[in-house]
C-alpha cells in the first residue's frame, strides 16, 4: 500500500506535486483506499483531526486503566516467623505477594501476622497462621481473610449485634454438631462461624472468581458443616447478618 504525506492546500506529496484518486486539492487529507474504507468504522476519509482524536482517546483510556490499578492500596504486613524454616517463610512470601496483589484493605484490621508450622489458625490476640495450605494459595488466602474477619466480629461495639446475630442462629440450629464433625469449638463458636465464614466466601468472590470460590469453600474440611449449611442456606445466613445489624460496609482499614 502507498505511503502518502500530505501538506494542506499545497498538493505536495513524498516532494513532488502530485494529482491523483487518492489525493482531494486543498482538503488537507487524504483520500483512504478501499481497503480502509471497510474497516468497521465505517469511515472513508481520516483527517489529522480525526487522528488526533483517536490518539487523545485512547491515551485517555490507558490514563484511566493505569489510575484505577494505582488506587488499589497496597498492605504492608508486620510479620514474624516463629522458627524461619522453608515453610514458615514461603508463607511470609506468599502473604506479602497478597498485600500486594490485591486490595484486601476492606478486610484488614490489623498487619501484625506470626507464623508457626503446626500450629492452629487463630486471630486473637495475634492474629496466626500455620503452613497447612501454602501449597495452594487461594486458600491461604481464604485463610488470611477469614482470622482477619474475626477481627470484625470481634470489636466492642458490634457486641450486641452479634449477641443478636448468635441468638437468631441458635434459633435456626438448636443443635450443631462437634468440632470433629464440621462444627465450630463449642455451639457459640459454630454460630459466630456463619457470620465469618460467609463473608470469607463474599470476599473471596472478589479476588478469585465466584466459581472458583465456592468450589474452595464447599471442599475445604475446616468447619465443613457450617460451610455446607451456608451453601445451602445463603439467603438466610445473610438476612440474619443484615438484620442483626452486621452488615459489611467496607470495614477493614
Amino acid at each position: 500500500m502507498e505511503t502518502i504525506e500530505a501538506k494542506k492546500d499545497g498538493a505536495i506529496l513524498g516532494g513532488q506535486r502530485r494529482t491523483g484518486p487518492n489525493f482531494r486539492e486543498g482538503s488537507g487529507h487524504v483520500k483512504v483506499s478501499e481497503q480502509f474504507r471497510k474497516w468497521p468504522y465505517g469511515i472513508g476519509v481520516f483527517s489529522a483531526q480525526k487522528w488526533q482524536d483517536l490518539v487523545r482517546v485512547l491515551i485517555l483510556i490507558f490514563t484511566i486503566l493505569c489510575s484505577s490499578h494505582s488506587l488499589a492500596k497496597k498492605v504492608d504486613f508486620k510479620i514474624e516467623l516463629h522458627s524461619g524454616n522453608e515453610s514458615e517463610r514461603k508463607a511470609e512470601a506468599l502473604i506479602r505477594g497478597f498485600g500486594k496483589t490485591y486490595d484486601l484493605s476492606p478486610y484488614i484490621f490489623t498487619k501484625d501476622i506470626f507464623i508457626q508450622s503446626m500450629i492452629i489458625p487463630h486471630s486473637h490476640p495475634v492474629l496466626t497462621l500455620n503452613t497447612r495450605q501454602i501449597s495452594e494459595p487461594e486458600r491461604y488466602l481464604a485463610l488470611l481473610i477469614h482470622e482477619e474477619i474475626h477481627w470484625f466480629f470481634a470489636a466492642g461495639e458490634r457486641e450486641a449485634q452479634l449477641v443478636k446475630f448468635i441468638s437468631r442462629m441458635r434459633e435456626k440450629y438448636p443443635r450443631v454438631p462437634s468440632r470433629k464433625n464440621g462444627g465450630a469449638i463449642d455451639d457459640e463458636s459454630t454460630y459466630l462461624h456463619f457470620g465469618v465464614c460467609y463473608y470469607e466466601l463474599e470476599a473471596m468472590k472478589k479476588y478469585i472468581g465466584e466459581k472458583k470460590a465456592i468450589e474452595n469453600f464447599g471442599t475445604e474440611d475446616v468447619y465443613s458443616w457450617i460451610r455446607k449449611e451456608i451453601l445451602n442456606n445463603k439467603e438466610f445466613v445473610k438476612e440474619t447478618l443484615l438484620n442483626s445489624g452486621l452488615q459489611w460496609k467496607d470495614a477493614g482499614q
